[in-house]
C-alpha cells in the first residue's frame, strides 16, 4: 500500500479536511442524541488518521454504507437541505406551502398533489442515467467482495443504474422507478410518466373508469419506511439481536437529519469503525473520522491511497 504521507498529500490536493474522533469534539453534542458513552466509543476507535482508514478498507469484508444526496449532486441532481439545496430554491409563497418539507408529505399530496409534481421534476433520474465517482466507488466495493449493504436514502435511483445488486441495497425512502394509483393501486413506471413530470402536470391513473392520482413509490413524510428496512438494519448492524455482521461502517453525502434513516449511525455496534464523509461534519453522531468535502473528491483519494482503479469521466489527476 503506498505511504500514507503521500496519500495525505493527495487527499489535501482534493480539498479535503481531517477531523478525527479525538480533535475535541463536543462530547455533549454525542450523548444528547443517543450514541452512548462517547469516551467508551472513542477508547474502542481504530481509526485516526487516514492511513489508519485505509489499513481498515484492506481488511474489512462486511462493509455497510448509508448514503444520501450528496453522492449525486456532481450530476446536477440537488441535495435537499444545503445551502444551495431543492428546500432552499422553492418558493413556499407560489406553492401554497408553509415548510419546504410540505412537499413530501403524504397528507399535503392526498389533498392537493400539485406542489409536489411543480418540483417532481428536479429530483427524477436524469434522461441520461449518469453515475458519479462516489457511485462508481461503491461498486468497487461490491466487486472486491467489501460491500454487505448500501442503505441509500436516494430516490434517484442511480445506486441500481450503478449495478449495485438488489440482495446488497436497501432503498430506505423507495426510488423515482414505479409509481402505484392512489385509487385502484395500478403500477407503471416513472419513465412513462416524464413527460407530463418533466412538464409539471399531474399525472392520472390510464385505466378505464378510474380517476386516481398516480404517485411515485418514494417515501414521503407520514408513510412507513419498508419493511426490509428495519429487517436489513437488525440483521446488520444492531447489537443485542444476532450477531451484526458489519466491520466498517462508512457514512457518505447525507446530513443525518431524516429519522429513521439516519439513526442507523448511532446503532454500529462498539469497536467497529465510522467513517464519515461529507461538505460539513457531523454535531449529531459520533463518527473516529470525518473527511469534509465533497464525497467524489473524497473517494477519489481513497482510492488512489489503496491503489484501487476507479476508472470514472469526472477523476481529477493528483499528483503524487
Amino acid at each position: 500500500m503506498p505511504d500514507t504521507d503521500i496519500m495525505q498529500q493527495a487527499a489535501a490536493q482534493a480539498n479535503i479536511e481531517y477531523i478525527s474522533s479525538d480533535e475535541g469534539e463536543d462530547e455533549g453534542a454525542f450523548s444528547r442524541f443517543g450514541t452512548g458513552d462517547v469516551e467508551s466509543l472513542a477508547a474502542h476507535s481504530k481509526i485516526h488518521t487516514f492511513g489508519d482508514l485505509l489499513r481498515e478498507l484492506e481488511t474489512a469484508q462486511n462493509i455497510v454504507v448509508l448514503c444520501g444526496a450528496g453522492i449525486s449532486t456532481s450530476l446536477g441532481i440537488p441535495d435537499f437541505r444545503s445551502a444551495d439545496g431543492l428546500y432552499k430554491s422553492l418558493d413556499l409563497e407560489s406553492l401554497g406551502l408553509s415548510d419546504p418539507q410540505e412537499v413530501f408529505d403524504l397528507e399535503v399530496f392526498d389533498q392537493d398533489p400539485t406542489p409536489f409534481y411543480r418540483v417532481a421534476s428536479k429530483v427524477m433520474m436524469p434522461t441520461q442515467a449518469l453515475i458519479s465517482p462516489t457511485h462508481a466507488f461503491l461498486k468497487l466495493l461490491q466487486d472486491k467482495g467489501k460491500l454487505l449493504r448500501i442503505y441509500t436514502q436516494n430516490i434517484d435511483d442511480l445506486e441500481h443504474i450503478a449495478g449495485i445488486e438488489e440482495s446488497k441495497m436497501v432503498q430506505c425512502h423507495g426510488a423515482f422507478h414505479m409509481a402505484t394509483c392512489r385509487q385502484c393501486g395500478a403500477k407503471v413506471t416513472c419513465e412513462s410518466l416524464r413527460p407530463e413530470i418533466v412538464a409539471g402536470e399531474i399525472p392520472m391513473c390510464r385505466r378505464k373508469r378510474c380517476e386516481g392520482v398516480i404517485k411515485p413509490d418514494i417515501v414521503f413524510f407520514g408513510e412507513a419506511l419498508p419493511d426490509r428496512f428495519r429487517h436489513m438494519v437488525r440483521s446488520d448492524i444492531i447489537m443485542g439481536g444476532p450477531t451484526p455482521k458489519v466491520d466498517l461502517f462508512l457514512c457518505l453525502g447525507t446530513s443525518l437529519k431524516v429519522s429513521p434513516a439516519c439513526d442507523i449511525a448511532k446503532q454500529v455496534p462498539l469497536g467497529v469503525p465510522r467513517v464519515y464523509i461529507n461538505r460539513e461534519p457531523s454535531a449529531r453522531f459520533y463518527f473516529d473520522i470525518s473527511l469534509c468535502g465533497e464525497s467524489d473528491l473524497a473517494v477519489q483519494a481513497i482510492c488512489e491511497g489503496m491503489g484501487w482503479d476507479l476508472s470514472h469521466p469526472q477523476m481529477k489527476p493528483m499528483d503524487r
